[in-house]
């Protein structure tokens, strides 16, 4: 993922040093965190019961259960980071949902600042400094961004993950042994908690790798699976075999019945394109002129939705990071 000649010429000798807005994240995580700590609505119900719901289980030692945390559907690693912000409230007595429940939000607020941080920084080394600011403008003030910065659901954290390493290829880090292990840490844990971006992280992952040295991709592809494997023995004690989620998960997918579950065939595009405010349509237009170009985030959203448009079961919140994908594109 080298720098493009456009985005060289674009940056100048001088402007490459520049350091992005910081005001601009400030006011993204504020206006995120209005309505994400105020506000008690719930788009879906798996951020309540999966995992909010099991967080509070781990931390206090009661609530509901529900039947994939009977069958070991889900990783409990989202659910005990959940459990690790509570137990200082359960600890001080401070246990009333109106103190605890503001503040977890407002966690997941902040680390959804490295959406636009990622942003920044990836499309201003791919295509220049002013396509990256506007990158950055367009990742604080996206509606559906905004709306889901404060959802505690794997979605959205893998989301923030996933730029968190694009923007990771801009910075110096990236090519350090610490860069590699972080790089590939964060694909491998990743790869364990939501394996339907498996071919999206493998491809990331490859890119990186030809674009680093030898030493670089071997260190990341250890570090990947030594991350993947703690993921495994984590199910393996909590659940009694390693990988049980990714196993159950495969079982339920490939025994549903397409009949109950099956959207409409175009059910993402028709999604996709509206929750963008056409900005998808503005980026496959700027793939078209100039496919070489864009052409790691093209296979990225290709691995991420090929497959689940293959999958019956279909929920956009599958493809949250499909909106923002088209983003470095829309900005060059």
């Amino acid at each position: 993922m080298a720098a493009t000649p456009r985005a060289a010429a674009a940056a100048g000798p001088g402007r490459a040093r520049l350091a992005p807005p910081a005001a601009l994240p400030r006011r993204r995580a504020a206006a995120a965190a209005g309505p994400g700590a105020f506000s008690d609505s719930i788009t879906y119900p798996d951020e309540l019961y999966q995992y909010l719901e099991q967080g509070h289980r781990f931390a206090f030692g009661y609530g509901v259960t529900t039947w994939e945390w009977e069958y070991g559907y889900r990783s409990p690693l989202l659910p005990g980071f959940i459990a690790a912000l509570l137990l200082p409230f359960k600890w001080t007595g401070l246990d009333d949902p109106a103190y605890y429940v503001p503040f977890v939000k407002a966690v997941f607020c902040c680390i959804s600042l490295l959406i636009p941080w990622g942003l920044y920084h990836f499309t201003r080394h791919q295509h220049g400094e002013q396509a990256g600011r506007l990158a950055l403008l367009l990742g604080c003030v996206s509606f559906y961004l905004l709306a889901f910065a404060a959802k505690t659901m794997m979605e959205v954290v893998a989301t923030c993950a996933v730029l968190g390493l694009l923007g990771m290829f801009g910075r110096p880090f990236a090519r350090a042994r610490a860069g590699a292990i972080v790089f590939g840490a964060v694909l491998g844990l990743f790869a364990y908690l939501r394996y339907q971006y498996l071919p999206a992280l493998g491809l990331l992952w490859l890119a990186a790798a030809l674009a680093m040295s030898r030493p670089w991709a071997l260190r990341s592809a250890l570090a990947g699976a030594a991350a993947c494997g703690a993921g495994g023995a984590l199910d393996w004690l909590y659940w009694g075999r390693p990988f049980n989620t990714i196993y159950i998960a495969l079982f339920f997918n490939l025994s549903v019945d397409d009949v109950i579950v099956g959207a409409w065939e175009w059910f993402y595009p028709q999604r996709l394109a509206f929750a963008s405010a056409g900005g998808w349509l503005l980026a496959l237009w700027a793939w078209a002129r100039r496919p070489r170009e864009h052409l790691p985030l093209i296979a990225l959203s290709l691995a991420v939705f090929i497959p689940h448009m293959l999958l019956s079961n279909k929920e956009f919140r599958f493809v949250f990071i499909l909106l923002v994908l088209w983003i470095p594109a829309a900005a060059a």
